[in-house]
């Protein structure tokens, strides 16, 4: 599926993959500022929830919530929040992902992760492997 998703995971994950490694970087307050690099956040008045201070403002790629959606989605979160399930303003933050909302996206890539891997965001204890 290609719905050009921007939804970086739960920060829990980050935490255990650091400790299953035994590399402390890997943790997500150690990891979280190279999304805060990464991404220019536009803030949709859609979405006021969002604390835009939780994301970057001056990176290569834009990111944010689409301003259409659809009745359904907003019927199933609603449903969701109805059922106990609570509302998460941003899935993309410290806060984590659990709760029910709309995924932000990404708009106006200028830079895509592929074998072939190209950035200006350089981390040189990092590198990208395939097969």
């Amino acid at each position: 599926m290609n719905a050009m998703m921007a939804h970086y995971g739960a920060p829990s994950d980050f935490d255990e993959f650091a400790e299953l490694v035994g590399d402390n970087s890997w943790r997500w307050e150690n990891f979280r500022h190279y999304f805060l690099k990464f991404e220019n956040y536009f803030p949709s008045p859609q979405f006021p929830n969002v604390n835009v201070s939780q994301h970057g403002s001056s990176g290569p790629v834009s990111i944010g919530y689409s301003p259409y959606t659809w009745k359904g989605s907003e019927m199933f979160i609603n449903a969701c929040v109805n059922a106990g399930i609570p509302f998460n303003p941003d899935f993309n933050t410290s806060n984590g992902t659990i709760g029910a909302n709309k995924i932000s996206r990404s708009h106006c890539l200028k830079y895509w992760v592929t074998t072939d891997f190209h950035s200006d965001i350089h981390r040189p204890s990092r590198r990208a492997s395939v097969n």
